[in-house]
């Protein structure tokens, strides 16, 4: 095929095209009126943690679950609903051998990870670094029915963002939280 068949297709090719969008309406133009969504920020449920540096994580939640297995044995975790706006969450879950939420506040609960990074498991995660619990206990110091309070507090693996395969540093880390009381039952 010549160089001027090809053009003569190319350009054939671009007036459909363009003849196309003319029947395509375009979306509406944004009302200088209405802001964007933002993210919302729920300071109530939040987490106040002190590692290499001060963070404060928000929109927190305690979920609690029955284990159908395993009797006497639940799922909790405490976790970021929505990521602040930096993109910092935190999520740690695991089973417990309690009845209710009352025997967790008579003992720990112990969160453990790798040393190797983990993005999708136990960990707080901001722009600037993943810390991965290495051993860390988790005491529920009270509850009611829409809150649950207490801290967290050990070693952890910290893993640079510039730096993710590098061998992690191990900081110790304080945490107090509140958060949301979410409850499934069978």
């Amino acid at each position: 095929m010549s160089v001027l068949a090809r053009s003569s297709i190319v350009v054939y090719l671009m007036c459909l095209a363009l003849i196309g969008c003319e029947d395509e309406q375009l979306p509406p133009p944004d009302d200088e009126g209405t802001s964007k969504s933002l993210i919302e920020i729920d300071e109530r449920f939040s987490a106040t943690v002190q590692a290499d540096r001060k963070m404060m994580l928000t929109n927190l939640a305690f979920v609690v679950q029955p284990d159908p297995i395993k009797p006497r044995s639940m799922g909790v975790s405490l976790t970021t609903v929505r990521p602040g706006v930096d993109g910092s969450r935190m999520i740690f879950g695991t089973f417990v051998q309690a009845d209710s939420l009352s025997d967790l506040t008579k003992s720990n609960v112990y969160l453990s990870a790798g040393r190797l990074l983990n993005p999708y498991g136990n960990g707080i995660f901001t722009a600037r670094a993943t810390y991965q619990p290495k051993f860390v206990a988790l005491k529920i110091t009270g509850f009611d029915d829409e809150e649950v309070r207490g801290t967290f507090s050990g070693d952890f693996y910290r893993f640079l963002t510039v730096r993710p395969a590098m061998r992690p540093e191990i900081i110790k880390v304080e945490a107090t939280f509140v958060a949301a009381l979410i409850r499934y039952t069978d």
